[in-house]
C-alpha cells in the first residue's frame, strides 16, 4: 500500500467518524493497519470507531496499541483514558487524561474527558469547572457546548442550558449531541413533542446513539407512568453497578421475607397475603415491563430512516 493510497484511506476514515459512520471507519482504519501495522494513529482512530460501536474490549487494545506506538501523545494518552471511562476504570482513565493535559494543555477533548469523569464520580461543579476551561480554549465546539447544556439541565437551570444547547445548533446545525441536548431541555420544560423531534434527528444521524436513545426512553418513560417507573428503576440501578444491585436486589428480598415471617407470627394473615400479593405484582411487573418498553421504543425507531450517506 503506497503512502498516499494509506493517506487517502485516512481521510476517507476521518469522513466516516465525522459522519458517525463507524462501521466505515474501521473498515477503512483496518485497510491501513493490513499493510502498515505500527500506524499509530489508525490504531487510535479506530480505537474511538470500535468504541462507539461498543466494542470495548477491541477498542482498548487498539488504544494500548497505539500508546505503545506513540507513548509521548496527548491523542494516545485521552483516547486510552476515553476508553477507560467507558470501561468504569475512572483511576486508570485520569491518570491517562492527565498525561494527556501535561503534554498538551490546550488539549479541549481531553477537557470534555475529563468532565465527563468528574460527572461519573458525582462531581457536578468540577465537571462544569472542565467544560468551562474548554469553551474558554474553543468556545464553538459542539460537544462542550452539548455537555455543559446537559449539566444545567440536571441542576435545573434550564435558560442557561438552552441558552449553550442553541450556541451548539448555530454552529453546529446537525451535531447529534446538539440535539439530544435541546431534547433535553425541551423535555425537562415539558415540551415532549419537540423533545421527540430532536431524539429522531440525532437517531437519523446514527440509530446507535446511546444519548439519543437515553433521551427518547425518558420521553417514553414520561408519556407511561407505570412503565416510567420501571424505567427509572432500571436506570438507577445501573448507576450503582451490577455489584450494588445484585446487593440491593437480594437485600429487597430478605426484607421481603422477614416482614412476611413477622407478620404471620403476629397473626396478620390477612397482611401477610397482601404483601405476598404486592411482592408477587412487583415481579410480574419487572419481569413484563422491560419487553413492553422495549416494545414500544422499537416501534418509535420505526419512524427513523437513516440519511442517504450513512
Amino acid at each position: 500500500m503506497s503512502e498516499s493510497f494509506a493517506d487517502r484511506k485516512l481521510e476517507l476514515a476521518r469522513r466516516f467518524i465525522a459522519q458517525r459512520h463507524w462501521g466505515g471507519a474501521v473498515e477503512a482504519l483496518k485497510d491501513v493497519l493490513g499493510s502498515d501495522p505500527d500506524h499509530a494513529d489508525a490504531h487510535l482512530m479506530l480505537a474511538l470507531a470500535l468504541y462507539e460501536q461498543r466494542r470495548i474490549h477491541a477498542a482498548l487494545h487498539e488504544a494500548e496499541s497505539g500508546l505503545a506506538l506513540a507513548p509521548e501523545s496527548a491523542q494516545a494518552h485521552r483516547v486510552l483514558g476515553v476508553v477507560l471511562i467507558g470501561m468504569r476504570r475512572l483511576d486508570d482513565a485520569q491518570r491517562h487524561l492527565d498525561a494527556a493535559l501535561a503534554i498538551e494543555p490546550a488539549d479541549v477533548p481531553s477537557h470534555v474527558a475529563l468532565s465527563t469523569l468528574a460527572t461519573l464520580r458525582g462531581r457536578r461543579d468540577e465537571a462544569r469547572g472542565w467544560l468551562e476551561k474548554a469553551l474558554v480554549l474553543d468556545p464553538t465546539d459542539p460537544e462542550t457546548l452539548a455537555d455543559l447544556a446537559r449539566i444545567e439541565a440536571d441542576a435545573g437551570d434550564l435558560a442557561a442550558a438552552e441558552r449553550h444547547a442553541r450556541e451548539a445548533l448555530e454552529e453546529h446545525p446537525g451535531a447529534s449531541s446538539a440535539l439530544v441536548a435541546m431534547g433535553l431541555v425541551l423535555l425537562k420544560k415539558g415540551d415532549v413533542a419537540g423533545a421527540r423531534e430532536h431524539a429522531i434527528w440525532a437517531l437519523r444521524n446514527d440509530a446507535t446513539d446511546v444519548q439519543a436513545l437515553s433521551l427518547l426512553a425518558q420521553i417514553k418513560a414520561r408519556e407511561s407512568v407505570w412503565l416510567g417507573l420501571w424505567w427509572r428503576w432500571a436506570s438507577f440501578t445501573s448507576e450503582l453497578g451490577d455489584g450494588r444491585s445484585v446487593a440491593l436486589m437480594l437485600g429487597t428480598f430478605i426484607t421481603y421475607r422477614i416482614a412476611r415471617l413477622v407478620l404471620e407470627d403476629l397473626d396478620l394473615e390477612a397482611a401477610a397475603s397482601l404483601l405476598q400479593y404486592v411482592w408477587l405484582a412487583v415481579c410480574a411487573y419487572t419481569w413484563i415491563g422491560p419487553g413492553v418498553f422495549r416494545r414500544m421504543l422499537d416501534k418509535e425507531l420505526e419512524t427513523v430512516h437513516l440519511r442517504d450517506d450513512y
